[in-house]
């Protein structure tokens, strides 16, 4: 009836519904699923807001009664990866929905960077390692390359999993059930993982036991993200926003007193120590910078675009992808794989990965030595339009 206006309010990524008079007045909150949304429509009659959210794990649609009061209820079905609903009266008089409904796929490949004389690889053919029907993203292999861990959501919500480096024995590591666990890192000694894990109270920092046990939440709720372990394991790195919302590199301390420091003063996101841990290298936008662990000022590595998520340290230099400049979401490859001298300042290509890939997820890490790379790669990703009938 044109009187009324929904939109969504959203802090740290969780997302509700509000309304409020279209001529001005208070918002009213009418749902409380504090999640990642996908789409909202007001149903014909304006007494139900019908959206698309992740309350239960997969992108679903719902509905809402539009004064707020009473609970959701799952539209029937409507299946996973339900997105932008769209809602009009049909000729009958009953209700139809139309929806977006999205198939994504995507699973963990390894290839080898170099020559392999003994098993007869000449570091060419890239293979699948890790694969389900869902989202099998950011790989990290373990120090002492024993094991794999991952992001996935082959449950229907992400979580943490862990594989032996040849893909078998897969097992979820972590069974959160919130909105968004990823970023896994290894510990130095390969016993310990570190991730972040974003929820109703915003996003912080945990850690787990490789083998066992339930995850520790190490950082306050400060929309910490993208952690990484010093080389001797006193230190975890990560990306957090200062007072004035500027993205800067911390790291707090392992030990039970969980000292914070702030590293960067300029800004600054994903962060490794070099191999000697002398070093530290972290991306600030596209540039990759270098700055003293002991501290001092910072340098500029290389000329070329270094993308957050598409780069690793390893015993041969840092490998990263030469990806272009413009971030969309998923961008077709194949693109070249580089291998940097920190120190000559040199680059030159050791290999390439074919495409598609997905930009939002830090899927790409190299094996300690520098000779097996690792990444996701995106092999199914279609939408379909679909349309529910004869909704009350």
């Amino acid at each position: 009836d044109g009187k009324q206006v929904a939109f969504l309010r959203c802090i740290v990524g969780n997302c509700d519904i509000y309304t409020m008079p279209l001529g001005g007045g208070r918002p009213r909150r009418i749902t409380h699923d504090e999640c990642s949304f996908s789409g909202l429509t007001w149903t014909p009659d304006g007494r139900s807001i019908v959206y698309s959210s992740r309350r239960r794990g997969s992108y679903m649609m719902w509905r809402m009664d539009a004064t707020g009061s009473g609970q959701p209820d799952q539209i029937p079905a409507s299946a996973d990866g339900a997105r932008f609903p769209m809602a009009a009266r049909s000729p009958s008089g009953h209700t139809r929905i139309v929806f977006e409904q999205h198939v994504h796929d995507s699973n963990i490949w390894r290839q080898r960077l170099t020559p392999d004389a003994a098993n007869g690889k000449n570091g060419v053919g890239p293979e699948r390692l890790i694969a389900s029907t869902r989202l099998d993203s950011s790989p990290q292999i373990s120090p002492d390359g024993r094991r794999i861990v991952f992001a996935s959501d082959r449950t229907g919500y992400d979580e943490i999993w862990i594989a032996d480096a040849d893909g078998g024995n897969q097992r979820a590591l972590t069974s959160m059930r919130v909105q968004l666990t990823g970023s896994p890192r290894w510990s130095p000694d390969s016993n310990r993982v570190a991730f972040d894990a974003l929820t109703r109270d915003g996003r912080a920092i945990f850690l787990i036991d490789a083998s066992a046990g339930e995850p520790q939440r190490w950082t306050p709720w400060i929309d910490a993200g993208r952690p990484s372990w010093s080389r001797d394991a006193r230190w975890i790195y990560y990306g957090a926003p200062d007072s004035a919302g500027h993205s800067q590199v911390w790291k707090i301390s392992t030990a039970p007193d969980r000292t914070v420091q702030q590293v960067t003063g300029d800004g600054g996101f994903e962060a490794y120590e070099s191999m000697d841990g002398r070093t530290l290298y972290y991306c600030k936008g596209s540039e990759l910078r270098r700055r003293p662990t002991a501290g001092g000022a910072w340098s500029r590595v290389t000329d070329r675009i270094v993308s957050h998520g598409w780069w690793s340290v390893s015993a041969a230099g840092i490998h990263f992808a030469g990806l272009p400049p413009y971030n969309l979401p998923v961008t077709d490859g194949p693109f070249p794989v580089f291998l940097l001298d920190p120190v000559a300042g040199s680059v030159r290509q050791v290999n390439s990965i074919d495409g598609p890939i997905m930009r939002t997820t830090p899927d790409f890490t190299v094996s300690a030595d520098g000779k097996m790379l690792f990444y996701s790669r995106l092999e199914v990703s279609t939408s379909q339009i679909r349309m529910l009938e004869g909704q009350p």
